[in-house]
């Protein structure tokens, strides 16, 4: 097993390091990550994660018109977006290295 990511944080409050980690299984290769993403246990940390995605997104002069954003808070979009970008990265790395 290779440890991709650590948290000096979860090892002094758990004891355990990681975070997210590959290992090989089979003829396959599994990538798991501690928190289903995150997601589901979103902290909004400070006024700007507890603002809403919709009105953010307007002061920033993106156009969500298009998009339902009522329920969704900054810090929930911020998170579903690292999730996805790490996720991505994975997949695209494991493509290029299996040619």
């Amino acid at each position: 097993m290779k440890v991709l990511v650590r948290s000096s944080e979860l090892e002094s409050k758990y004891g355990e390091a990681p975070v997210a980690v590959h290992f090989t299984y089979g003829r396959g290769d599994v990538f798991h990550m501690i928190s289903h993403y995150y997601l589901q246990r979103t902290e909004l940390r400070d006024a700007r994660h507890k603002q809403s995605a919709g009105s953010y997104a307007e002061a920033k002069g993106v156009d969500v018109a298009d998009v339902d954003l009522r329920d969704l808070a900054v810090g929930d979009v911020e998170s579903a977006a690292s999730s996805a970008r790490l996720l991505t990265n994975v997949i695209a790395r494991k493509k290029r290295n299996d040619g």
